[in-house]
């Protein structure tokens, strides 16, 4: 993206939002960047995760477990949804040696979540059946690293609305400190703005979170 866009939605795409499709540059564009910015990284806190497709190397899986059967469960906490897993290493902390072992992986024993939008809940949990076989072993019992990648490679429309509301609320705060706004002829008019990350963005944030369990 160019210089001034986010992650996620790019200043036209604000523009096109705010402004009734008006892209032209404007004195406040730095403003508006900064809005992206704060917008973004509220975004991927409020969900706990990102949502750009990118490739996590050698990060600590959340909640690994080897069911009965020997599936081994991973829950990605960095990216969602998982689209491809290129390594894995085990650490069983019940053996005696606490090495970590690469196991080898094939596509037909690697089961990704469904790819939506939004995500599914499950958009984070990847099962797969690994050589050599693993006991039953629970949380807490084994440490994993994994190599995959997450994420959306073009944006859904969906986060790009979402990000452009969150957004352009943010900037307006800047014409109302204390959350009102004075409008219309001779300032008869009171506007109120929420202080709070309004309730609709909030709704629509517990439909991206994964669940981990």
């Amino acid at each position: 993206m160019a210089t001034g866009d986010g992650v996620y939605i790019s200043l036209n795409d604000l523009k096109a939002y705010g402004l009734d499709n008006d892209t032209a540059t404007t004195p406040d564009d730095a403003f508006l960047s900064q809005a992206i910015a704060w917008a973004e990284q509220k975004w991927n806190a409020l969900c706990g995760c990102h949502f750009d497709e990118d490739e996590e190397a050698n990060v600590q899986a959340f909640s690994p477990f080897v069911d009965g059967r020997g599936w081994l469960h991973l829950f990605a906490r960095e990216r969602i949804p998982v689209t491809a897993v290129a390594a894995v290493t085990v650490r069983d902390l019940t053996a005696a040696s606490l090495a970590y072992k690469t196991l080898t992986l094939t596509a037909d024993n690697i089961i990704l979540p469904p790819f939506t939008d939004p995500p599914r809940p499950d958009s984070a949990h990847v099962i797969l059946l690994p050589a050599p076989a693993l006991p039953p072993l629970s949380t807490g019992q084994l440490q994993v690293k994994w190599t995959y990648t997450g994420g959306y490679d073009t944006i859904p429309d969906s986060l790009i609305s979402i990000i452009a509301r969150l957004a352009w609320w943010h900037y307006k705060l800047r014409e109302a400190p204390l959350g009102r706004v004075v409008t219309g002829a001779g300032g008869l008019g009171l506007m109120e703005i929420p202080l709070a990350i309004p309730a609709d963005i909030q709704a629509d944030a517990k439909l991206w979170q994964p669940s981990f369990s």
